[in-house]
């Protein structure tokens, strides 16, 4: 079966590629399973113009900036995004993804896909087979033995605590429970609490070992290269981080749109290798000393590390 476009994938990014091949007049198939895992996005700047430019509307709740906690609830550093000019918005996956599946494209097979070739040629489990005239979308991870890879037991294994209380909130703790993650949806501020012992108690009246978790475990990993052939790989499948903001989402989107429009992908590989060790070092700082993790705010809060951060240098 021929399509000009295969995507592989069942997630936001190849919801998102679906609509990039309907605005190109190219004809393309979606082919993954499973659902994806609830978390909270911070759309950045290039996020949100990616969006906009191509859904009509700036998603997600427009926020002033992010607040760092300590275990004490006492504020470290307040970022203000607004005083650069830069846009930061807030979202729940699972709001993203809905909309974004109203406005998808295209057939769907709901099917495991367990082969690709550089020719163009997707295989799935139950033996169907697909080829793409023109390329393939991968957003799934699997399918390339990425070359950088790196592990770290006390960010990147992390819980999604199942809880009713509040659906404002989402929670993201991990293994330890040192560290929580929590975007409100209804505040100007995205809210990042950090410290050891864990503020979880404190902010929720609940013992970490007492709650219950989907478990999530994730290495990070990064290959300097998206093309194989016809095969493009993009978000997990070429760089896999920790999903704290959904900043794999937030370059992934800028990726699918220069593939879609022909663009020169040099500055998304130099980006990616960028951000994915800005991410390891922010988190080996902020886990190993208040002196590190305050250059870290240093750095990232003036223009330049606004711009960086936001994807719009």
């Amino acid at each position: 079966m021929d399509y000009d476009v295969v995507i592989v994938g069942s997630g936001a990014l190849a919801l998102f590629s679906s609509l990039k091949a309907h605005q190109k007049g190219y004809s393309c198939i979606r082919i993954g399973k499973g659902v994806p895992f609830e978390r909270f996005l911070l759309l950045h700047e290039n996020a949100v113009r990616v969006i906009q430019r191509n859904y009509g509307v700036a998603f997600g709740h427009p926020l002033k900036g992010l607040k760092v906690l300590d275990r004490n609830l006492k504020q470290l550093r307040e970022f203000s995004f607004e005083k650069y000019g830069i846009r930061l918005h807030s979202a729940r996956y699972s709001h993203l993804y809905r909309f974004m599946e109203e406005h998808a494209r295209g057939e769907e097979v709901e099917d495991w896909v367990e082969y690709m070739d550089k020719d163009g040629t997707v295989r799935t489990k139950s033996g169907r087979e697909f080829r793409a005239r023109r390329f393939v979308i991968n957003t799934a991870k699997g399918f390339k033995k990425p070359t950088f890879r790196f592990k770290h037991r006390k960010v990147f294994h992390m819980g999604f605590v199942n809880m009713d209380f509040d659906r404002k909130w989402v929670y993201q703790i991990n293994d330890r429970g040192t560290y929580i993650a929590i975007v409100p949806f209804e505040e100007d501020f995205a809210i990042v609490y950090s410290g050891d012992p864990s503020p979880v108690e404190k902010l929720v009246g609940l013992n970490p070992q007492d709650m219950s978790f989907m478990e999530l475990k994730l290495e990070t990993y990064y290959h300097p290269f998206y093309r194989e052939g016809k095969i493009y790989h993009v978000g997990e499948a070429i760089r896999r981080v920790h999903p704290h903001t959904g900043q794999g989402l937030n370059r992934a989107l800028d990726t699918i749109e220069a593939i879609f429009e022909g663009k020169n992908l040099l500055r998304e590989e130099v980006y990616d290798l960028f951000m994915w060790l800005g991410g390891i070092g922010l988190d080996l700082s902020w886990g190993s000393s208040p002196l590190l993790r305050n250059l870290s705010f240093i750095l990232l809060d003036n223009p330049l590390g606004a711009r960086i951060l936001s994807g719009t240098l």
